[in-house]
């Protein structure tokens, strides 16, 4: 009879731990502990590297970058969103969040951006979108539509400075070929005195001047020159 004795005590025993790990837990005094005072919310965002912010404006905003991988901690009632990127038209909204509730936004980012393609000659040209450099062409960029300014240079070539429009969801291409400064120089005219046009005019005119007038100290009087052309007759 002892064992069973001994199965069933153990049987209570284990009934009444059982019991007490279910009973929820209770403060001094016996008052059971709060239940949450939260809420959350889960920021879905296909585009990363997008700024986002809840409660734009107040003490107590929040501010991050996409993807968000946890969800975010915020009390009760209703919130702002506002989400930001370059090339893109921003996103808002308000959402409304519950207590020991998640909610879930999805922002759908709209792009408002085209596509910008560099090429160049020769190799090694350094290619620059609006004062920031961008790499050694060829080089390709999604940037926001409008007017930009692209600079290309390298050391030995004259720089080129472009300005091109970029379209929604167009590529536009530039392609530059940079000119080496010598060859600027000799389309402009810089080389030696000697191979200029007006050099040799103003030589040729120097010489004429010199020639013309020793010509005319030079040469002979005739004699018809110093007899009149007309005779006196007596009557």
């Amino acid at each position: 009879m002892r064992p069973v004795v001994i199965s069933v005590l153990m049987a209570l025993v284990m009934a009444v731990a059982s019991t007490g790990a279910a009973a929820p837990k209770k403060k001094k005094g016996g008052a059971a502990e709060p239940g949450p005072t939260t809420g959350s919310v889960v920021i879905t965002c296909p585009v990363e590297g997008a700024t986002w912010m809840v409660d734009e404006g107040t003490d107590y905003a929040l501010k991050g970058v996409t993807p968000v991988n946890e969800p975010i901690p915020l009390p009760p009632g209703p919130h702002t969103i506002r989400v930001s990127k370059e090339g893109y038209l921003p996103f808002s909204d308000v959402f409304d969040v519950a207590v020991g509730q998640t909610t879930e936004v999805e922002v759908d980012l709209v792009l408002y951006s085209g596509r910008l393609q560099v090429t160049a000659s020769p190799e090694g040209v350094d290619v620059e979108v609006d004062g920031k450099p961008l790499g050694r062409a060829p080089q390709s960029a999604e940037l926001a539509i409008g007017e930009h300014v692209v600079r290309l240079s390298k050391a030995g070539y004259v720089e080129e400075v472009r300005k091109v429009t970029v379209k929604t969801g167009l590529t536009t291409e530039l392609n530059v070929k940079l000119i080496p400064v010598a060859e600027a120089q000799r389309r402009a005219g810089g080389g030696p005195i000697y191979k200029k046009w007006w050099f040799w005019s103003v030589i040729g005119a120097a010489v004429a001047g010199v020639v013309v007038p020793s010509v005319l100290l030079t040469r002979p009087k005739s004699e018809s020159c110093c007899k009149p052309e007309w005779t006196v007759t007596s009557p």
